[in-house]
């Protein structure tokens, strides 16, 4: 479960951390990859030993870009159900609903939800 307080903890690591974009450089031995910072002058963040292009340096090269989408995308998510729980609230007391206690019963299960960080 994503709740709000465990999304905000997120966020907070992603923008404490070296601004990105993250940059792969294979090694040209065996000591493994090194990953830098696009930034100037760059920063080396992290090396991983193993497989050049190993696929942990290439999840660690990625992840300064990919986790603030991902943050962004649950936020926009959770936006829109909680309108869309308005607009189910707006039909049901507009009166014109036919199922009205379903509706109900539904819009309170969203709002639960999207308030608990719950959703599935």
């Amino acid at each position: 479960m994503l709740t709000e307080e465990r999304l905000n903890e997120i966020e907070a690591r992603t923008a404490a951390a070296t601004p990105g974009p993250w940059k792969l450089h294979a090694a040209r031995d065996s000591c493994g990859d090194n990953i830098f910072s696009d930034s100037m002058p760059p920063r080396r963040i992290a090396n991983t030993y193993g497989d050049v292009d190993s696929p942990n340096a290439i999840f660690i090269a990625h992840a300064r870009t990919d986790i603030p989408t991902l943050v962004a995308e649950v936020r926009r998510l959770r936006e829109l159900t909680s309108q869309t729980a308005d607009v189910l609230q707006a039909i049901l007391d507009s009166g014109y609903a036919e199922n009205r206690g379903l509706i109900a019963m539904r819009i309170d299960r969203l709002r639960e939800q999207t308030q608990k960080g719950e959703m599935k």
